[in-house]
């Protein structure tokens, strides 16, 4: 099961809203056959490695990171429960079963209607903290948020006098994150500041969709964020300008208008929206006034803080003193990235 869970992992950041599965067959004490989910549309990874295994999957063991799927209206690929029955194996090993109502214990029924043996809760925490966003989604149609912050050791984010923190290990982590992200999202003043292009470019992987939250339109057209079309700018329904948005449009570039709360876009109607095109993870990478009002919002369900072992004395601090009350957390670990420290936590 643990090694269904690392190959469940391999599909991080392409399979949108689907979950990260994995499968591997066993038969007499060896691996024949191992399979996961590797893009959303694409086959299953029961589908995977059963077709790898072939007539040799009867009279197996399969080990799966969740319940298998079952038909129900909308499904993209076939029922990986009848191609399970139809193999006539042995025996189905399950971590979880399916947050998914239509599926929610349909399939293990099934399974053991047709005398194939059920096992379920094996490795069941690790594979809820990695599909984590996915049981979200699936129950209220809204992306999981993370946050993804560098910070110096006295809790500035930037100073004129040292505006790249992280080292090259965090760097690279910061990357992967990306990379494992549909999307990924900052302020105006981010860009105005930095011009970043926030793109994948220290690991292998694809870029996500880069959003930035931007009340009146004010982002140069010469912006390295506006590169290519693999953009969306978040402006206000109230203060917007017209002619910059059939700018950016004719750009190639996708303009969202939401209504504002407080002068600010409305971060509810943002994650709506988002859900509505497929955003099942969505990182925030945004300066001190995008975080502090995800946070008076409650909206950040798992946070990545990059400790530097610099001191600032002074610049932008994560939080601005905007901030009403920081969240309770519920988990947090530690580990070194390089010379940095990593603190996990949750929400």
């Amino acid at each position: 099961m643990q090694k269904a869970l690392d190959l469940a992992l391999l599909g991080a950041g392409s399979v949108k809203t689907n979950p990260l599965v994995g499968c591997v067959i066993e038969k007499k004490g060896k691996i024949i056959a191992t399979g996961h989910h590797k893009q959303f549309g694409g086959p299953h990874a029961e589908a995977i490695a059963l077709k790898s295994a072939g007539k040799n999957a009867k009279d197996s063991t399969v080990y799966i990171t969740l319940e298998p799927c079952c038909y129900f209206k909308g499904k993209k690929t076939p029922p990986c429960v009848n191609a399970l029955i139809d193999a006539k194996v042995k025996k189905v090993v399950i971590a979880a079963k399916d947050p998914n109502p239509k599926v929610a214990g349909k399939s293990i029924k099934l399974l053991k209607k047709n005398g194939i043996v059920v096992e379920s809760g094996l490795l069941e925490s690790e594979f809820r903290r990695m599909n984590a966003p996915y049981s979200k989604f699936i129950k209220t149609n809204l992306p999981f948020v993370f946050l993804k912050v560098a910070m110096s050791l006295d809790g500035f984010i930037w100073s004129k006098s040292k505006t790249l923190l992280s080292s090259k290990t965090s760097l690279k982590f910061g990357h992967k994150l990306r990379a494992s992200a549909d999307a990924i999202l900052v302020g105006i003043n981010t860009i105005l500041k930095d011009d970043p292009k926030l793109t994948v470019r220290l690991v292998k992987g694809k870029d996500p969709l880069r959003i930035i939250l931007d009340n009146s339109l004010k982002i140069p057209l010469n912006s390295k964020v506006l590169n290519d079309s693999n953009a969306l700018v978040v402006g206000s329904k109230t203060s917007f300008d017209p002619k910059k948005k059939i700018a950016l449009e004719k750009k190639g570039i996708s303009v969202l208008l939401l209504p504002s709360k407080n002068g600010k876009i409305d971060l509810h109607s943002l994650l709506k929206e988002l859900g509505k095109r497929n955003i099942c993870t969505l990182t925030v990478e945004g300066g001190s006034t995008i975080i502090t009002s995800f946070f008076n919002e409650n909206l950040f369900d798992k946070a990545f803080f990059v400790i530097t072992p610099n001191i600032l004395h002074e610049g932008i601090p994560v939080v601005s003193s905007d901030l009403k009350k920081f969240p309770k957390i519920k988990y947090v670990s530690f580990k070194s990235l390089g010379k940095d420290l990593l603190l996990e936590a949750k929400f």
